[in-house]
Formats: structure tokens, C-alpha cells, sequence
């Protein structure tokens, strides 16, 4: 017969191995985020951007992504994040949308708006293509 005590031992390791995997798989999760193009190229905007430098300081750093947020979806042609953001000066959640229009294509950021902290009642919109290529047009 096996010992309670022997039970018990393999309970908590068995425990600690699947807390350990979660942990890994979410860390890979985002590290995937992290590395894809829409959101790279939406951080590079983010950041180009002089009224957010003026209102956050430098640098900006991104948080990790809440794996649990419903509004962080991603597809094979579109891509919708909330990124947590932080600067010497202000925080926030800095929202993405980007988009291709096939798989092989590039991935174009489509559209960031940014909420503060200290107001979550609205968004700032920091980038919109749309709005770009009709100037550029021009």
C-alpha cells in the first residue's frame, strides 16, 4: 500500500510541473506577440509619435499582454491588442489594429488609439492609415 505521505509528495509535484508548464506556455504566447510584425510596427509608430513621447517621457516600455483579455484577438488577416504601456510620466493601454489583406501579404497597422490611466472614459488616436494614405495622396 502506498504511504499518504508518498501521495501527497507526488500531488505537490505533480502541482508545481503543471503551474511550471502554464507558465511556459503563456510566456511563449506572448513572446509570439511580441515578435509578430503588427505588433513590432505598432510599437515603432507608437513611438514615433511626439505628443506620446511629450506625454509619457522616455522610454516607453510595454507590459506583458493580459492572455485573458477578450479584445486581444488575433487571426490570419487581422489583429486586434491591448498593450499595457508605461513611461516616466503616464501610464496606459495602447490599443492595435493591423491587417493584411492575404496570408503571404505584409501585416499594415491599421489603426492605434491610446487610453490613459487616469482616464479610461476615452482614447487618443495616436495613428490612423486610413487617414495617412488620404494625406499622402494628396
Amino acid at each position: 500500500m502506498v504511504q499518504l505521505k508518498t501521495l501527497v509528495k507526488v500531488a505537490i509535484g505533480g502541482g508545481f510541473f503543471c503551474v511550471g508548464t502554464g507558465l511556459s506556455f503563456q510566456k511563449m504566447i506572448r513572446n509570439r506577440f511580441k515578435q509578430s510584425d503588427y505588433y513590432k510596427n505598432s510599437l515603432i509608430e507608437f513611438r514615433r509619435n511626439k505628443t506620446v513621447i511629450e506625454m509619457f517621457g522616455e522610454p516607453i516600455r510595454e507590459l506583458e499582454i493580459d492572455l485573458g483579455d477578450e479584445s486581444n484577438v488575433v487571426d490570419e488577416l487581422t489583429a486586434k491588442l491591448a498593450v499595457p504601456v508605461k513611461g516616466p510620466k503616464e501610464n496606459g493601454t495602447l490599443f492595435l489594429w493591423a491587417s493584411k489583406d492575404q496570408v503571404e501579404l505584409p501585416w499594415r497597422v491599421d489603426r492605434l488609439e491610446l487610453q490613459l490611466k487616469q482616464d479610461k472614459t476615452r482614447r487618443l488616436l495616436v495613428y490612423n492609415r486610413l487617414k495617412q494614405e488620404t494625406t499622402t495622396k494628396q
